[in-house]
C-alpha cells in the first residue's frame, strides 16, 4: 500500500489551501524518487500484504499469550499495542488486549470519532466514553503513552531520520547530527488537554504534502516548557512553511484559534544547549557555524552504532485505536497531575493509580507547568 498522500503537481496545490508562491517553492524531493524511497514503500506494501498480515496475526497471538502468563510485562504491552495500531482487523476472541481494541474502534466509529469528526464540541464528551473503556476494562497497563503519531516516519533526503539515534549522538558527544541541520517543525502549543485531543484530529485530518510525520504529546522533559503540544515534521524550512500554513487554515474548524502555531529548528534540546540553532523568524539561525570537528565524531559515532529500520513505514490507521485511547488516558492522567481543570470534562473522578515512574516525574514538575499553562493563556 503507497503512502496516502504524495507530492502533487503545483496545478493541484489548491486542494490543500496553499498559494501559488508556496506551491512553487515546495517542489518534489528527490529523495522520494530515490532507491531507497522506493525500498522502504516495498517494506510497506509486504507489511500490508496478506503474507504480512499473517505474520502480525501470529506476534499478537504470541504477545497475549506472554500478557497473559505475565500481566506486568511493559515492554510486551507496548510492543503488543504498536502492533495493534496496525492490525485493526485481527481475531479478538480470547485475547484481552484484542477485545480491548475492537471495542475501542467499534465504540469511536458510533461516536463518528474520525480524521473527520462531524461534532467537534463532542469530542471532549466522546473521547471520555474512550478514557472510561480503558478505566474499567481490568486490564493493568502500567506504562504511559505519552504520544500518539500519525503519517510516514520522518523522512529526509529519502531516509529515516532515526531521531532516537541522532539524540543518542547528541547526549554522547553534544554533537547535532548533519540529517537534523535540515530539519523544522511545525510546533502547535494548546492551553488545555481538551484541546490537545482536537489537537490530535486536526493533524490526522490534515493532508500534508509527503503524509509527514506527525505527534500530538504531553511534555515530561523537566527542562523543556509546555505542557501540551503537536509536531509537523519537515526535511526543509520551505516545506515547513507549507504545512504551517495548512495547520493555521484548519485551526478553526477544530475551534483551536487560541492555540500558538509557530516554527522551531531540530529538537528542543538542542537549542537549549546552543542557542544560535533555535529557530528565529529573522533568519539568523541560518547562519550558525558548525564546529569542523562535529563531523568526525558523527562518523565515528555512527561506525560504532549502526543505523537500523522503523519497526513500521508509517502510523496510519483509518479507526481510533487502543493506542489513541491509552495516549488520551495518559494524557488525562497528565492534566489531572498539573491541575488542569480540562481533565474533569474526561473523566468522571481522577484515577487513583497511574504509572510509575510517568506519575512521579510530572508530579514534580506539575507546579512549573501549571505557571506554563498560566503565562500560555495569559498571551
Amino acid at each position: 500500500m503507497p503512502c496516502r498522500f504524495q507530492w502533487t503537481a503545483s496545478s493541484d496545490w489548491a486542494a490543500h489551501g496553499l498559494t501559488p508562491e508556496l506551491a512553487r517553492r515546495t517542489e518534489p524531493n528527490r529523495s522520494d524518487r530515490s532507491a531507497e524511497f522506493r525500498r522502504r514503500s516495498a517494506v510497506h506494501q509486504k507489511t500490508a500484504s496478506p503474507a504480512g498480515s499473517q505474520n502480525l496475526d501470529t506476534q499478537i497471538a504470541i504477545l497475549e499469550a506472554r500478557l497473559a502468563r505475565s500481566p506486568g510485562d511493559n515492554p510486551a504491552i507496548r510492543e503488543l499495542v504498536e502492533i495493534l495500531a496496525k492490525k485493526t482487523d485481527g481475531r479478538s476472541k480470547g485475547r484481552a488486549y484484542s477485545t480491548l481494541q475492537a471495542s475501542i474502534s467499534s465504540r469511536a466509529d458510533a461516536l463518528n470519532l474520525r480524521p473527520e469528526p462531524e461534532d467537534v464540541p463532542g469530542i471532549a464528551d466522546a473521547c471520555r466514553e474512550l478514557v472510561t473503556l480503558v478505566d474499567s476494562s481490568g486490564i493493568n497497563v502500567g506504562i504511559a503513552f505519552t504520544q500518539v503519531a500519525r503519517g510516514r516516519v520522518h523522512i529526509i533526503d529519502g531516509a529515516w531520520a532515526n531521531c532516537p539515534l541522532r539524540m543518542k549522538l547528541f547526549n554522547q558527544e553534544a554533537v547535532i547530527a548533519s540529517t537534523c541541520h535540515v530539519c523544522f517543525k511545525v510546533q502547535i502549543l494548546t492551553k488545555s488537554v481538551e484541546d490537545l485531543i482536537k489537537l490530535h484530529f486536526l493533524l490526522w485530518s490534515c493532508k500534508f504534502p509527503r503524509d509527514n510525520h506527525r505527534k500530538t504529546m504531553v511534555e515530561t522533559r523537566s527542562d523543556v516548557k509546555h505542557p501540551y503540544k503537536g509536531y509537523v515534521f519537515c526535511e526543509s524550512e520551505h516545506e515547513a512553511e507549507v504545512c504551517f500554513e495548512i495547520v493555521t487554515q484548519n485551526i478553526a474548524r477544530f475551534q483551536l484559534e487560541n492555540s500558538i502555531v509557530k516554527l522551531t529548528h531540530g529538537c528542543s534540546e538542542y537549542g537549549l544547549k546552543y542557542p544560535e540553532f533555535k529557530y528565529s523568524p529573522d533568519g539568523t539561525h541560518r547562519s550558525i557555524k558548525y564546529p569542523h570537528e562535529w563531523r568526525k565524531k558523527e562518523k565515528e559515532f555512527y561506525r560504532q552504532t549502526p543505523d537500523a529500520e522503523p519497526p513500521f513505514p508509517d502510523s496510519n490507521t483509518d479507526v481510533l485505536t487502543l493506542r489513541d485511547a491509552l495516549a488520551f488516558r495518559t494524557w488525562v492522567d497528565y492534566a489531572e497531575l498539573i491541575g488542569d481543570e480540562a481533565a474533569k470534562k474526561l473523566r468522571t473522578s481522577p484515577a487513583m493509580i497511574k504509572p510509575e515512574p510517568f506519575a512521579s516525574t510530572v508530579w514534580a514538575q506539575s507546579l512549573q507547568r501549571r505557571q506554563q499553562l498560566a503565562e500560555l493563556r495569559a498571551s
